[in-house]
């Protein structure tokens, strides 16, 4: 084997080596540049899913507010017809009494309007107490999940932006 060629082989093959190296290192700067880009798409979503979530909580709790106002308006409405009612009945009442002959301001007349008025108070009290209590429990349930919605969009953010720092360190 000559000299020249003995030569040329050796350097050929120290580049093949070199390059290989070249290559190798460029792959994994690569990597890395691919990994960061990656992380940082990571990150994006990350912020966009957190937002999402938060969004998604604050829609559940608008809804959970607009059916407590829905519950006091129609809470009112059902109020308001009882009275009517309450009243229709004991001025039916009364006008019996006269049309029998009784006078109702004496005797037990009275005391049955009396207790067709206190029948009706405590249906619209019972009515009341239980409207409230469900209001209370959707406004609850309001705060509640805005609340969660808040705490997954931060633990969605840490997350995303422990597992980067991992990457880094």
């Amino acid at each position: 084997m000559c000299v020249f060629t003995a030569v040329a082989l050796a350097g050929g093959a120290a580049g093949i080596g070199a390059g290989a190296t070249m290559a190798s290192t460029g792959l994994l700067a690569g990597t890395s540049i691919a990994s960061a880009a990656m992380s940082d798409a990571g990150l994006l979503f990350s912020g966009y899913s957190a937002y999402s979530m938060n969004s998604q909580a604050q829609a559940q709790a608008d809804v959970y507010d607009y059916q407590a106002d829905v519950n006091a308006t129609n809470s009112a409405l059902r109020e308001d017809d009882q009275l009517r009612a309450m009243q229709r009945n004991t001025s039916t009442q009364i006008a019996q009494f006269g049309a029998l002959g009784i006078n109702p301001l004496t005797g037990s007349a009275p005391l049955a309007v009396a207790e067709t008025a206190s029948d009706a108070y405590y249906d619209i009290f019972n009515d009341n107490f239980s409207s409230q209590t469900e209001r209370d429990a959707l406004t609850a349930s309001a705060n509640n999940t805005r609340s969660s919605g808040q705490q997954k969009a931060v633990g969605t953010l840490l997350n995303a932006s422990v597992g980067t720092a991992e990457r880094y360190l």
